[in-house]
């Protein structure tokens, strides 16, 4: 299985030191336009004649194999692929290339000159680079036999920018994702562009349409959003393919005709509808008025221009306007009524909600009762309105509709009541008993709201700044504390930075507060602290923190994953520690 990723680096130095080491007794160096010896003097050289002295002074490749396959074929065979994949897509631009196999995973590490030799024009750093290597490359591999990863995996249809991306690396909070996963939704129950306008006016969204493009307006922002920097599923091509998706499925499934047929059965809704949409067909009109009449025996279907007009989207106006106190209040959710008259969710005072809306003012997202019950829930949208109305039906659509999950909330709605005083005292000090940990050394992360007893004898763990996933501790009959993770645990339980170039990294609170609260009165000391061990944790900690060089493990929960940390970060310059492993890597690259 081929993987590619791509640097800009700044210096070629350490870079080059470290390919150019013999990795492995197959190992391979080549070089296209320029000297393996001394690359650098001929990239430099480059430069000058291209008159740009710039601070990115070579491009970065590393394109890697699983161990299967790289056991089936030559180092030789592997850089033959490399060649000629720069060469394809870097043409012009010189090259040296090294064939490593140290671990068993063959991979190539090829540096590319921006400058190229005869415009002198300069690679420019953007993510498309990425995307399209990867593409090729896995045309290169299929031609030869090799495997690919599943291109779902890492799609662009959503690309999110840069900013964007920093703003939710831990918490995930952010109008943008809220922005695309109610499109995205829209999108599964439209077969039109006034369909579309229609599911996303439910959510006070807006857009703006011209010969070329679409824009997207979230409530209570000015500046809207094009399509096309959301990715190529929700420009006005991917638009219409959706459409058309959703009206072949209407045509190829009757059973999913009957079933929208099935919703308008009311007359006075029907009317309404018929008359709002402007049908062509007064006969249909008159049809649907007579089957919605008691004992009526008329079986005439719509057709299916005018069935694509039936996603019932006066369900989904029907639960925007129902008061999201009212809900609130008979499914016994905790809210509050502040100085001002307005009601906040406990703890979470920044999600203010007034009749049959909700802000959050920490993250500047908005909605009405759907998304609310669908947080309270964690369900869909369309389960949320099923909910809301009463009406189970529409849950059958999710069977023929491409509805998608909904992957973000703008924040949870709590449900357990905490235990306080003695009681939760005692389960408290079970937990720690067990896990052989001063009951003491609790205290501060409960003031904190991190460590909580629920009602029913649940111990939760929580991030240090969401409530978005956590730690559920739960004691069974023989009185032994079991683990669950809940919600997303890819987020920090504590962490706290200093300029210095190590961390010292804990994947069990349970170990940090055992052995490391110490580390909290170091304002030298970089710590990371993780809810469970999560490879994704650190990655994002490290790619906030561009500084850090070593990474020190305080505990043997990573043990196994050592020799692919050890080989993921060795070009990037970390060196990874570990009470079972120590192996430093050269300085760390600039990356895109």
């Amino acid at each position: 299985m081929a993987y590619v990723k791509i640097f800009f680096i700044k210096h070629l130095k350490n870079a080059l030191s470290y390919i150019d080491q013999e990795r492995g007794p197959d190992s391979l160096v080549d070089a296209e336009g320029c000297s393996t010896e001394d690359p650098k003097l001929d990239f430099r050289l480059k430069a000058e004649m291209a008159n740009n002295k710039g601070a990115v002074e070579g491009v970065h490749i590393i394109q890697s194999w699983n161990e299967q396959e790289s056991s089936q074929h030559s180092a030789q065979f592997f850089q033959d692929i490399g060649k000629e994949m720069v060469s394809q897509y870097f043409k012009g631009h010189d090259f040296v290339i090294a064939t490593h196999t140290e671990t068993g995973k063959t991979h190539n590490h090829i540096l590319v000159s921006p400058w190229h030799n005869d415009t002198q024009k300069k690679i420019t750093n953007k993510k498309i680079h990425l995307y399209k290597l990867r593409e090729l490359n896995d045309k290169l591999c299929l031609e030869r036999g090799l495997s690919v990863i599943n291109q779902k995996q890492r799609t662009r249809e959503f690309y999110m920018p840069e900013k964007v991306r920093q703003m939710t690396r831990f918490n995930g909070r952010s109008w943008l994702l809220d922005l695309v996963q109610k499109i995205d939704f829209a999108k599964g129950l439209s077969t039109s562009r006034e369909d579309l306008d229609s599911v996303l006016d439910v959510f006070g969204i807006k857009t703006r349409i011209t010969d070329k493009h679409i824009t997207y307006y979230y409530p209570g922002r000015e500046q809207g959003k094009r399509g096309n920097k959301l990715g190529s599923k929700y420009n006005l091509e991917g638009l219409e393919k959706a459409f058309e998706s959703n009206r072949q499925r209407i045509q190829n499934h009757p059973e999913l005709q009957t079933l929208l047929h099935s919703f308008h059965a009311n007359p006075e809704g029907v009317a309404s509808l018929v008359s709002k949409a402007n049908f062509p067909s007064e006969q249909f009109k008159q049809s649907i008025l007579q089957q919605g009449k008691k004992g009526s025996g008329s079986t005439l279907h719509p057709s299916e221009k005018e069935l694509q007009h039936l996603i019932p989207a006066d369900e989904l106006r029907r639960a925007k306007h129902k008061s999201i106190v009212e809900y609130a209040q008979a499914n016994k959710i905790a809210i509050t009524q502040n100085k001002n008259g307005t009601w906040t969710l406990p703890k979470r005072p920044f999600v203010e909600i007034q009749g049959n809306t909700w802000v959050n003012k920490r993250n500047r997202t908005q909605g009405n009762l759907i998304d609310f019950v669908a947080a309270y829930k964690n369900t869909s949208f369309l389960q949320a309105v099923a909910e809301i109305n009463q009406n189970p039906r529409l849950l059958k659509l999710e069977k023929h509709l491409s509805i998608p999950e909904r992957s973000y909330n703008s924040f949870i709605i709590p449900k357990d009541k905490q235990m306080g005083g003695k009681p939760a005292e005692i389960l408290l000090q079970s937990l720690f008993s067990q896990k052989k940990t001063p009951y003491a050394h609790a205290e501060s992360w409960m003031h904190k709201s991190q460590i909580q007893v629920h009602e029913n004898g649940s111990i939760f763990m929580f991030p240090q700044d969401s409530h978005e996933g956590a730690l559920v501790f739960e004691r069974d009959t023989s009185g032994t504390w079991n683990k669950n993770k809940k919600g997303k645990t890819d987020q920090p339980f504590f962490s706290q930075t200093h300029p210095g170039r190590k961390v010292s990294v804990y994947t069990d609170p349970f170990g940090f507060i055992q052995k490391g609260m110490n580390h909290l009165n170091h304002r030298n000391h970089t710590v990371l602290v993780m809810l469970d061990w999560n490879e994704k944790t650190l990655d994002r900690f490290l790619s906030l923190h561009p500084q850090i060089k070593g990474v020190h493990f305080k505990d043997k929960s990573a043990e196994h994953d050592m020799d692919h940390l050890q080989t993921k970060y060795k070009g990037l310059g970390i060196s990874i520690e570990s009470p079972g492993h120590t192996r430093p890597y050269p300085g760390r690259e600039h990356t895109l």
